[in-house]
């Protein structure tokens, strides 16, 4: 059976810096694939070239069953094909309710047009219906059913990376990419983001995880990628990373290794 994501020979070049050198990795339906790798490593440029942000400048990216190639669509048609993702950096509309902000994430799902949305048919309000009970569903989920009507803006930081997380949900991904779900969390934050993610891979969804935090990304990760000066160094289970040499190296230096 193919794999759900595949990368292959994947390279990016921003002049004269080449932050990504023929990286090939794969995720399978169900599976949660930890990406870890030093500051500068290229783990969130990597996302960029899978979700449409960069055109890469060499190798494929196919999704999907049908195999569909990723590399030249536009970031909106490779969500619409199943892809969401969160940010490094916390991108929620501020002015918006945790609601709202739920809600625009469901917008790749949506059936009915233009016309219908302005004339209220029927079909417009029961579609308007059923993503509102399914954005209130996913806030439970992640635990901010009371926080609905609140500007995302006025929410706490850990509440805020929740917030992505349900807004990610609502397109109803076949692989969702985490781009350090946990930086800035405390540390009960961080439990509640692992019991979170827990749950998810119960569900079976697919996951992709860029994590700094080696106790959040190896409980969670049945399979662990390594990136270092954009290029893959390692690609293998949890306990078998940690005890690499090259992953030693490259996180604390020869001498420490």
């Amino acid at each position: 059976m193919p794999a759900l994501l595949d990368i292959q020979g994947l390279s990016k070049r921003f002049g004269g810096v080449q932050a990504l050198e023929d990286v090939s990795l794969t995720v399978d339906a169900g599976e949660t694939v930890g990406l870890i790798g030093p500051n500068g490593a290229g783990k969130t440029t990597l996302f960029n070239c899978i979700t449409g942000i960069f055109r890469p400048s060499a190798g494929r990216v196919r999704f999907g069953d049908a195999g569909a190639g990723l590399a030249h669509m536009p970031s909106h048609a490779i969500a619409r094909a199943g892809l969401s993702r969160t940010f490094q950096n916390i991108r929620v509309f501020a002015s918006l309710s945790a609601l709202d902000n739920v809600l625009a994430g469901a917008f790749t799902r949506t059936t009915t047009g233009l016309l219908s949305g302005v004339l209220r048919t029927r079909a417009a309000r029961a579609e308007e219906s059923a993503a509102g009970d399914r954005a209130m569903a996913l806030l439970a989920f992640v635990g901010l059913s009371e926080a609905a009507a609140t500007p995302a803006g006025a929410l706490p930081f850990g509440w805020q990376r929740r917030l992505e997380l349900a807004r990610a949900l609502a397109a109803d991904p076949k692989l969702l990419l985490l781009d350090e779900p946990a930086a800035g969390l405390n540390s009960t934050e961080k439990a509640e983001l692992l019991t979170l993610i827990r749950r998810l891979k119960q569900q079976g969804r697919s996951i992709l995880l860029i994590e700094h935090d080696m106790q959040v990304v190896m409980p969670v990760s049945d399979r662990v990628a390594v990136l270092d000066h954009g290029r893959k160094i390692a690609d293998g289970p949890p306990a078998a990373i940690q005890a690499d040499a090259r992953v030693i190296e490259a996180y604390l230096g020869t001498g420490s290794a």
